[in-house]
């Protein structure tokens, strides 16, 4: 079998899961597309945008999508995906379903992300910590409203995912806010410095599976959280804490192929969940799963 995985989106995320996957098949990480080059399947994993749309003119007898969106597609982003013509419409959570069905795009299986096993545990300390990348959705107003009320319990880093020329603004403010900027680095460098902490606090207003917040769980951290359709699976784990969230909104970004989605919440509920977290240290973690040996039984079922 000769197969390609195809990442539509540089996010450290998907380059990591389209690594994993590749691995799992048996076959090579694409990163650029070779017009004239011809597999027997190629799997596509981002969302329908414009490196979508040049993945699937690759010749291959059949296409796996695997769809990484956080809200509804776009008219655009529609057209994409039901033009490629997928031999399997894959994505990686129950939130990631219903908004690809809500856009009239069958879906096929939910197959969830992989978790590098880390080979560190969380300490069981009364401090938390939030990472991510330098996108709005991760740093919304009442995110950063809670994490000041949270200050004195609460360390926050972020990866400058986003180029600076595009995020400025955002990385100047996050700094204001005691916010540090962290170095792309390998997992379980990443695993090190969340076992400082105890607790992950995810901030998060908008997510289409939550890999961050499963890697803690599997650290043996508590997990707070906004109740979301991303964390299906996870939600009734003893060491997750979740907040209701009360307003739904969707906001068309520079992105032409989805409207992302944002949650909000109270910050004072959050904090009132995370001291809740904080008091009591996660004696659960949560086991990781070879997810993509189904999504490999998928590929070889669908060749023959």
């Amino acid at each position: 079998m000769k197969a390609a995985v195809i990442p539509t989106v540089a996010a450290t995320s998907v380059m990591e899961q389209a690594q994993l996957i590749a691995e799992r098949v048996g076959g090579e990480l694409a990163l650029q597309v070779r017009p004239f080059a011809s597999y027997d399947v190629v799997v596509i994993i981002g969302p329908p945008n414009a490196g979508f749309e040049a993945a699937c003119k690759i010749r291959a007898a059949h296409r796996v999508c695997y769809w990484i969106v956080e809200g509804i597609l776009t008219s655009l982003g529609r057209r994409r995906a039901r033009k490629c013509g997928c031999g399997l419409s894959i994505v990686p959570s129950l939130a990631a379903r219903q908004w690809m069905e809500e856009s009239d795009v069958h879906v096929d299986y939910i197959v969830p992300h992989e978790i590098v096993p880390p080979l560190v545990m969380a300490g069981r300390n009364r401090r938390a910590v939030y990472i991510a990348g330098n996108y709005p959705r991760k740093w919304m107003p009442w995110a950063l409203s809670t994490l000041e009320l949270a200050r004195e319990v609460l360390d926050a880093f972020y990866r400058d995912e986003v180029p600076d020329a595009y995020a400025a603004e955002l990385n100047r403010r996050l700094e204001m806010l005691g916010v540090k900027r962290l170095a792309r680095t390998g997992k379980q460098e990443l695993y090190s410095l969340m076992a400082n902490y105890g607790t992950f606090a995810s901030l998060s207003s908008g997510e289409g599976f939550g890999l961050f917040q499963r890697e803690a769980l599997a650290m043996g951290m508590n997990l707070v959280t906004v109740r979301h359709e991303a964390f299906w699976d996870v939600l009734a784990h003893p060491c997750v804490h979740s907040v209701n969230y009360y307003d739904v909104a969707y906001y068309r970004g520079p992105r032409d192929d989805v409207y992302e989605e944002y949650r909000a919440w109270s910050p004072q509920e959050y904090v009132e969940a995370l001291h809740r977290a904080l008091e009591r240290p996660c004696d659960r973690p949560l086991v990781p799963r070879p997810h993509y040996n189904f999504l490999r039984t998928l590929i070889y079922e669908l060749l023959h």
